[in-house]
């Protein structure tokens, strides 16, 4: 018998080849080449997300986890981190994810990934400040550890309100009055060539 350990998936081959001294021309019955196919799980993560968003806005993460291998991978244990402080977890979360405020870590288990199939899961998260937010994924199953990351540019957002008042709502013919209009922005970024347009009905005038 001749014993191998397996060292790697997919199709393996052994050769024997017998010779003797005494046989001038080996036959072609001298060789022979055996193959088995060796099974082995193996895991690909992909991250996927916006490249930029403004603040105060949603954004979508999408998580894969695929098993490129050739036999099945059995509870993989799937990691995301927000690295950046400024975003915010929102609900509808993956099945069985558990949360760690302390870690900013959202944690879940896949039972069973067959070859060549795949588990996607979502996440959203609302931005917060502005720069750069930064999210780290993780994908480990036994000894095989996968890992991504990804960045947002979070950039402002201008949003403006305004309010129109008047000093007085009762006039007689020909008196005057006078209407306040306040901008106000209360976004992140600064709004620019504003444009107000006011419609006046026929019997005022400027």
């Amino acid at each position: 018998p001749l014993v191998v350990d397996t060292l790697a998936g997919g199709e393996q081959t052994s050769t024997v080849v017998v010779s003797s001294e005494d046989v001038a021309d080996n036959p072609a019955d001298s060789k022979v080449v055996r193959s088995v196919i060796v099974l082995k799980p193996d895991l690909a993560l992909s991250l996927a997300g916006p490249e930029t968003r403004y603040t105060d806005t949603l954004g979508e993460y999408r998580i894969t986890v695929k098993n490129t291998g050739t036999a099945p991978v059995l509870n993989a244990k799937v990691a995301v981190n927000l690295l950046s402080t400024t975003g915010k977890l929102q609900r509808g979360l993956p099945p069985g994810a558990a949360w760690d405020p302390s870690t900013q870590r959202l944690s879940w288990t896949i039972p069973k990934i067959e070859p060549n199939a795949e588990s996607t899961s979502t996440i959203n998260i609302r931005m917060g400040g502005l720069g750069m937010f930064r999210l780290a994924a993780e994908a480990r199953a036994g000894e095989i550890v996968k890992t991504e990351r990804i960045s947002t540019d979070v950039s402002g957002l201008a949003d403006l309100e305004f309010v129109v008042t008047e000093r007085k709502r009762v006039l007689d013919v020909g008196q005057a009055t006078v209407f306040d209009i306040r901008i106000k922005n209360v976004g992140t970024k600064s709004a620019k060539n504003l444009i107000v347009l006011a419609k006046l009905s026929p019997n005022i005038k400027v």
